[in-house]
């Protein structure tokens, strides 16, 4: 799909969750253009899932940049989406996001994009970018927006999804967004 870019190791199957509680997950330091439980779901269908942090100790972080010991930085990217559940969720014939749940989370995104051209980054307490149906969905999660971004850099951040193009249907949402002072949040 074109608009959808280069995807590489997306989920494309049915995942019930069947109400069991994925409990006290942490993804830390991740560098990568997508994070969430599901990285990438295209085509597919999420139900049913649960995830909660009982003392809200959990954590997904992720980063658009990777550096060595001595904070040189090594790898770059122009864009990422991270959400609880999935970093993004596309679907090209009418998949959805169904019954699912993120609470007691931290989402911390460390957004930096390259130098030079477009970039930013989709950040959503449940999905990051979605094009996916939602439906009965919550999140009650803590966001926090922690590094500088550039003044031509998009960032969308939400408290369910930070960008969605198709239907949100009997969803809640609660938490807090901290942003960092010097970032451009649309």
């Amino acid at each position: 799909n074109k608009n959808l870019g280069d995807l590489y190791g997306w989920f494309g199957g049915v995942y019930d969750g069947a109400d069991y509680v994925i409990a006290n997950m942490n993804i830390k330091g991740q560098v990568a253009s997508c994070a969430g439980l599901f990285g990438v779901v295209y085509n597919g269908t999420l139900k049913n899932i649960i995830l909660y942090s009982s003392d809200g100790s959990g954590v997904i972080s992720a980063s658009g940049r990777q550096t060595d010991a001595n904070g040189n930085v090594l790898n770059k990217s122009k864009w990422y989406a991270i959400g609880g559940l999935a970093g993004v969720a596309a679907s090209s014939s009418g998949n959805a996001v169904q019954n699912c749940a993120v609470a007691g989370y931290t989402i911390d995104a460390n957004i930096y994009t390259a130098d030079g051209g477009w970039g930013g980054g989709t950040i959503g307490g449940l999905v990051g970018i979605s094009n996916m149906k939602l439906s009965g969905c919550t999140a009650d999660t803590i966001i926090n927006i922690t590094e500088d971004v550039q003044n031509n850099d998009n960032n969308r951040v939400g408290g369910l999804a930070g960008s969605s193009q198709q239907s949100i249907t009997n969803c809640y949402t609660g938490g807090t967004i901290n942003v960092n002072n010097k970032a451009n949040i649309s």
